[in-house]
């Protein structure tokens, strides 16, 4: 569902949005570990690049996961912003230094549905507040 159609001001919309949040995240988990462990470079344990490499891509992949996890749940808005900040930081690091390929796009397309989980679970959690406040004299 396109950003401008989905409704977050409603409780079915907003969780909708934080489940296709759920969906980029595993896309996005899935893909690196997938290309983290098919690189040459990482399987070299000897090296420290194999070893910070083996490292990131473990750490990155987790994060994917526990945050698809919550988001699924309608939860997990602080974790999606931290898959952002990471999922930014290796747009940046792959456009810088292998412009030439595609991965960045790539990257930069599952960093969208991302961004929906975020909107999708910080709505549900202004929705759970609001019902949460007794209404009433």
């Amino acid at each position: 569902m396109p950003f401008h159609l989905t409704d977050i001001r409603t409780r079915t919309g907003a969780l909708a949005a934080a489940q296709q949040g759920a969906l980029g995240c595993l896309l996005l988990g899935a893909l690196t570990a997938v290309a983290g462990f098919l690189s040459a470079d990482i399987l070299n344990r000897e090296t420290l690049v194999g070893e910070v490499g083996i490292a990131l891509v473990t750490v990155l992949t987790v994060l994917c996961l526990a945050t698809a996890w919550r988001l699924w749940r309608g939860k997990g808005a602080y974790l999606a912003i931290a898959v952002l900040v990471v999922g930014l930081f290796l747009f940046a690091m792959t456009l810088m230094i292998k412009p030439q390929s595609f991965e960045f796009v790539v990257i930069g397309l599952l960093l969208l549905p991302v961004v929906q989980g975020v909107r999708g679970a910080l709505s549900m959690r202004s929705l759970d507040a609001v019902a949460a406040v007794p209404s009433g004299s």
